[in-house]
């Protein structure tokens, strides 16, 4: 999983994001911003961003749902992971 901030050193999140998916595929991704904007937003997600959340709010309410999106994408992972091992278990007996 990658968490990573829209404003980067060297590049924005969504080129990051571009990289990731060309190198990684599906592997999930998280920006976060304080500089975002419903375009970057929409960019973010037409590369197929998990999950894009703005820092307009408090720290506690912003680790909270950085926290709770990384909880879902983990619990996603586990559910790809078991029906990958039920289709395995399918193909062994036939």
């Amino acid at each position: 999983m990658v968490l990573s901030e829209y404003m980067l050193p060297d590049r924005d999140g969504i080129e990051l994001l571009r990289h990731i998916r060309s190198r990684y595929g599906d592997l999930p991704y998280i920006i976060i911003t304080g500089h975002g904007s419903e375009a970057v937003a929409a960019e973010a997600s037409r590369y197929g961003v998990s999950a894009y959340i703005p820092k307009r709010q408090n720290p506690v309410s912003l680790f909270s749902e950085i926290y709770g999106k990384i909880r879902i994408e983990q619990r996603r992972k586990d559910e790809v992971d078991a029906l990958k091992e039920k289709e395995h278990r399918c193909r062994a007996i036939l």
